[in-house]
């Protein structure tokens, strides 16, 4: 029997005690969202806003009117940031939406929501959405891309985030 015989005689003997030791085996990356799923910190829904507080946006849509809560933003998990936001129909109905936003995947996420005055209502297993810049919910495109995000990644001081909506700087 030739060497090089030999050798691959004894890989293809090896092989069974390479494969019981997975070191060598590392799990596929998993789909954007996956993971942040499974490790995203748990939602405490904050008090309904307080109307003398809150920050107007530049969004518009058809006579809607848009909010923010300075006091409901927080950053989460290094990778979402919380607010809330009243939206205010042409007609004067009030709803006050939480939500998280995440930059790297450009998606939303509804906690909970209130009519008018509320009090929350909680949203049963709420899912990551793309954020779509084309209804009545674009305020989420714009504070995504103007605000919160600075490209993909989370602007992470909470006070400049204010600031910027505040005095409409990007």
């Amino acid at each position: 029997m030739q060497w090089t015989q030999r050798l691959l005689i004894l890989l293809v003997l090896a092989l069974p005690a390479a494969a019981e030791d997975n070191s060598w085996y590392h799990e596929p990356p998993k789909a954007w969202g996956e993971e942040e799923e499974e490790r995203e910190e748990a939602v405490v829904v904050p008090p309904l806003p307080d109307v003398r507080q809150l920050i107007a946006l530049d969004s518009g849509f058809e006579g809607y009117r848009y909010f923010l809560d300075p006091g409901s933003l927080s950053i989460a998990d290094h990778r979402t940031v919380r607010y809330a936001v009243v939206v205010e129909s042409p007609n004067g109905v009030r709803n006050v939406l939480y939500e998280g936003i995440q930059c790297g995947s450009r998606q939303y996420k509804t906690y909970a929501y209130a009519a008018g005055e509320g009090p929350y209502q909680t949203t049963t297993a709420p899912e990551w959405k793309p954020i779509r810049g084309t209804t009545a919910f674009t305020y989420r495109r714009d504070l995504q891309e103007f605000y919160f995000c600075e490209g993909m990644t989370l602007r992470t001081n909470v006070d400049d985030i204010v600031r910027r909506i505040k005095y409409r700087t990007r």
